[in-house]
């Protein structure tokens, strides 16, 4: 009734809104606008009315196709196993297919109808989000897992290299001693062949725990660089899953 009266006083652009809604309401409504008598008089008004109401629906389905564009762009920057996105990437391009086929149209229903299929794709945008979010906090769980215990095998190594660079120190020290008994007494050959045997026992002991404590310190060193690269691998996935959180808050 709004869109008549608007129509009647020659006031297009007052009676579009109104005609829009009417339409959304009943899509017949057009067709009985056209056929309507008090209409007769002013057809190219309703004609129009009907080309803006065309327009006005072509315009918001081609920003809400944008956002939604600039959206799955944004979702598919985000999503890093090749594998998932594939599945993703097709999943979305079949959401695309129906609006699309549907604004081909280039009519005011044609729009309605795309912009509404374009309302079930980010639906569905924000299910694949969702279903993202769940996989990358089942994996920093995992990733965590992992660094607890390879963090504890990290310590652990380090305690051992600890204690065997303890020993080394007093395999030097026993040394020491024996070198000032050597040259700092006079000794017979038995004292000197005992001197000497002890000497060789120590620098095999000295030998076996320096070969030992430099195994486990290339062992340490490298853990360690794997754990970082783990703490790097858990910070990119916690903020992946933030800037996802984010996106689907958008939609």
């Amino acid at each position: 009734m709004a869109s008549k009266v608007a129509v009647i006083k020659g006031l297009p652009l007052e009676a579009c809104p109104h005609l829009r809604n009417a339409i959304d309401r009943d899509r017949n409504y057009s067709i009985k606008a056209a056929k309507d008598d008090a209409f007769g008089p002013y057809v190219d008004h309703v004609n129009g009315v009907i080309e803006l109401c065309r327009n006005d629906a072509r315009v918001s389905y081609e920003q809400s196709l944008g956002h939604l564009e600039t959206l799955q762009k944004t979702f598919v920057t985000l999503v890093q196993d090749e594998n998932r996105l594939e599945c993703y990437q097709r999943e979305l391009d079949s959401t695309h297919v129906g609006h699309r086929e549907s604004a081909k149209k280039n009519s005011l229903f044609g729009f309605i109808d795309a912009e509404h299929m374009l309302t079930k794709a980010r639906k569905h945008l924000k299910g694949l989000i969702g279903k993202e979010v769940t996989v990358l906090t089942s994996t920093l769980e995992t990733l965590r897992d992992f660094e607890r215990s390879e963090y504890g095998v990290d310590n652990k190594h380090s305690v051992l290299s600890q204690q065997a660079q303890e020993k080394r120190w007093i395999g030097h020290a026993i040394g020491i001693v024996m070198i000032l008994m050597i040259f700092g007494y006079g000794m017979g050959w038995i004292e000197l062949a005992i001197a000497i045997g002890l000497m060789v026992l120590v620098g095999k002991g000295y030998l076996a725990d320096y070969v030992e404590e430099q195994f486990k310190s290339n062992r340490v060193e490298e853990l360690s660089n794997k754990i970082e690269a783990l703490k790097k691998r858990i910070q990119s996935t916690e903020q992946r899953k933030r800037d996802l959180t984010v996106l689907m808050a958008e939609i």
